[in-house]
């Protein structure tokens, strides 16, 4: 019972794990998206004011 309970928790420790890395880099990927779709509006601004 106890080993059963042991080789869940590492499948669930090493599952979370795998799902955090890909949150985190979903995350990042999407912030940098965001980041940079800013980016691009602001200079369309820039040249539609100048």
């Amino acid at each position: 019972m106890f080993e059963t309970l042991k080789t869940f928790i590492s499948t669930l420790d090493s599952f979370y794990i795998f799902t955090g890395g890909t949150m985190l880099f979903v995350l990042t990927f999407v912030t940098l998206g965001l980041i940079e779709e800013r980016n691009i509006n602001k200079e369309r601004q820039k040249r539609a004011h100048s």
